[in-house]
Parts: C-alpha cells; sequence; structure tokens
C-alpha cells in the first residue's frame, strides 16, 4: 500500500473519492450502453476498473477486485463488467464502513467523513435538479412534437375536405351536362375491395385504387364536354393526404358520397372525411 495514505484520514479521504468517482463512472457507463455508446462505455470501464482496484487495495480486500474480469470489445461484455463493478463497490464499501468503525477511527476522520457527505448530497441535489430541468424539457418537447401533430392532421384533413368538395363539382358539372347522374362512374359495390383494409399501403394495381382511377377519370373528362379540352382528374384527388384513394360511394339511385379513409386508412371508423355527392 503507498506511504502517502498511512494516516487514516488521508486513507478514507482517498477511499470515498475512489467510491464516490467509480459509482458515477459505473452509472455513466450506463447511460453510455443505453445510448449505445461504446467507445465512451469501454473508456468508462477501464477508468472505474482501475479506481476499484486501488479501493480494493486501500481497504485490503483485494479479493474483491480480483473478481473482475474486464472485457470491453462487446456490449454483452461491458454489462457483464459493469454488474461485477457495482457488486464489488457494495462489498468494498461495507469493508470501508468496517474499517471506518475500527482501526480507522479518530475524531479528525469523524469531521472528515461528515464533510465528505455533505459534497455527496450536494452532488446528489445537483444531479436531481439536472434530471428536474431534463425531465421538464423533455416533457415539454413531447408536447410541441404532440401540436405539430395535431396540426399537420389537421392540415391535412383540410386537405382531404377540399379535394372531397372538388370531387363533387366535377359530380355535378357531368350531371349537368347530362341532366342525370353520371354514366358508366363505378358503383359502391365496384369498391367492395376497399372494405375492412388498410387502403394507404395498397399497390398501384390494387383493386380499389384502379375503381378510383377509373371513377375520376371518367368524371373529370366528362366534366369539360365537346368540343372543350377535357383532362384528366388532377393529381390532388389521386391519393388522399394519407396516401389512401379517395372511394365513390353511390346507390343505385345516384345519391352518394365521396370518402377519404382519414389517418388510419380504413373506411367507416370515426376518422373518415366525406362529402355528400349533389
Amino acid at each position: 500500500m503507498n506511504g502517502a495514505y498511512d494516516q487514516p484520514r488521508l486513507r478514507r479521504m482517498r477511499c470515498e473519492e475512489l467510491a464516490e468517482r467509480a459509482a458515477l463512472g459505473l452509472e455513466s457507463m450506463r447511460e453510455a450502453l443505453d445510448a449505445g455508446r461504446m467507445e465512451d462505455a469501454a473508456r468508462l470501464a477501464r477508468e472505474a476498473d482501475l479506481r476499484l482496484r486501488e479501493l480494493a487495495a486501500l481497504t485490503l480486500l483485494p479479493e474483491a477486485a480480483a473478481g473482475l474480469e474486464p472485457g470491453w470489445s462487446d456490449p454483452g461484455s461491458l454489462q457483464a463488467f459493469r454488474r461485477a463493478g457495482l457488486e464489488a463497490l457494495e462489498r468494498l464499501r461495507e469493508r470501508y464502513a468496517a474499517l471506518c468503525a475500527g482501526p480507522w477511527q479518530d475524531a479528525g476522520d469523524i469531521l472528515g467523513r461528515d464533510a465528505a457527505r455533505r459534497l455527496a448530497l450536494r452532488t446528489l441535489c445537483a444531479l436531481l435538479a439536472a434530471a428536474a430541468i431534463f425531465g421538464g424539457w423533455w416533457r415539454w418537447q413531447e408536447a410541441r412534437s404532440a401540436r405539430l401533430a395535431a396540426g399537420l392532421d389537421a392540415a391535412r384533413a383540410e386537405t382531404a375536405l377540399e379535394a372531397a368538395r372538388l370531387i363533387g363539382r366535377a359530380w355535378t358539372q357531368v350531371a349537368r351536362f347530362a341532366g342525370k347522374a353520371p354514366e358508366g362512374v363505378p358503383k359502391l359495390k365496384d369498391f367492395e375491395a376497399c372494405t375492412g383494409a388498410d387502403l394507404r399501403g395498397l399497390a398501384p394495381d390494387a383493386p380499389c385504387r384502379q375503381a378510383w382511377k377509373t371513377a375520376s377519370g371518367q368524371l373529370f373528362l366528362g366534366a369539360v364536354p365537346p368540343p372543350g379540352n377535357a383532362d384528366a382528374a388532377p393529381s390532388e384527388v389521386q391519393s388522399d393526404p394519407w396516401g389512401s384513394p379517395y372511394v365513390l360511394a353511390v346507390d343505385p339511385q345516384g345519391r352518394g358520397r365521396v370518402v377519404s379513409p382519414g389517418p388510419d386508412g380504413r373506411l367507416g371508423t370515426l376518422d373518415d372525411i366525406s362529402e355528400p355527392l349533389p
């Protein structure tokens, strides 16, 4: 044992410093492992290993550190070292407490121990304050993200409603020129493939997408009678803002509605956005 630590007071101060730094290092190592920072975790493991071994030598309990088998090449070995380090630290703290109650006990040491406890308490308070600040910031960020997501959904819903109204106007135009409900536009049965599935991820050749492609094409081409320059359906009505095709629900009497399946991509749920056809 180093001669600089022959005096009980100096030994105790050094032991308390090593124990505290080892504990903080092992906790920082956990955070690094959780974040996937393997290089930082390995560096912290080496530092903790040195402190634990020095603490074992000072407390005359070398077997506590002898059980440590550092392996710093992969997350599994680092986790195993951290668990072993925590167990060794607990044993060394118990050994240190026994020494302080016996051969290392004197009036100066008692004062030093109280000072170290106050320092540890201040450190803990600082850590708790930092954790509280970080927690508040994190909750603020979550609330901000929720507000942004809600605003985006509202904007998408408005876009879907405007597209549904545009489709309704095309339907009105076709009916006005023909004097009746549009002919040849797929009816409700043509959209049966749209029921029950999540429509957002449908392939381009899926029956539901094809039904809407056919219906929208006929509607917008028929909205401009000859000799006008008819055009295909605009891009904003090809899919709703969430990637689903619109669905045309028309009964045998020609009454119906145009529907966006909404954020969840499924028909018949509460987030559907629909507009009645004239």
